[in-house]
């Protein structure tokens, strides 16, 4: 399994660098919207530093789950770097998890959406492969039928009484009907 806590993190909360070690707490809630690498780093930097949070300072938290966005993450993302509170934690983790989720949830939706595209456009190259070898089928027996029939009419009629005009017809008959499947 992959390590949670960084060789990085390791040795800020060795040399006691409460700022980066904060910093990087805060990272992680981004990094790691299950907040499983928070909680984990948290533990490693409490064993170390008594001092980890602060008392809230009592600056506005946006309440509103209607108006978080990514503004709001932003802002609450510095905020917390100037007060690191449980409360703001707390708070920030909701806006995050709301956010995130949100976002995922559109991703999915057009990932979703990609796939049936995706689904449909294949369907129809399977239909019109389809279509395209049946047109071939159809256009090889017609081509037989009408050679044979080009047969049969030279065959049964003296030169002078062959009526060129139907065989004009059947050879552009033809000519049509192959153009058709190969501009398929």
């Amino acid at each position: 399994m992959k390590e949670m806590i960084s060789q990085e993190f390791k040795k800020a909360v060795e040399e006691r660098d409460l700022l980066r070690v904060r910093i990087m707490l805060k990272d992680s809630l981004i990094i790691d919207p299950s907040f499983g690498k928070f909680e984990k780093m948290l533990r490693c930097a409490n064993a170390e530093f008594r001092d980890i949070y602060v008392n809230y300072d009592g600056g506005q938290l946006e309440r509103n789950p209607e108006k978080w966005n990514q503004q709001t993450l932003n802002h609450e993302l510095v905020e917390l770097v100037d007060n690191f509170s449980k409360e703001r934690i707390d708070h920030l983790k909701k806006v995050i998890d709301k956010l995130l989720s949100t976002n995922m949830r559109k991703e999915r939706n057009s990932n979703a959406v990609k796939k049936t595209i995706e689904g449909e456009q294949k369907k129809k190259r399977s239909k019109s492969f389809n279509n395209c070898e049946d047109a071939k089928v159809t256009a090889t027996k017609r081509i037989k039928d009408d050679a044979e029939k080009i047969k049969r009419l030279l065959d049964t009629t003296k030169v002078k009484d062959t009526n060129f005009d139907e065989i004009k017809k059947l050879a552009t008959d033809i000519s049509e009907l192959v153009k058709k499947v190969l501009l398929k």
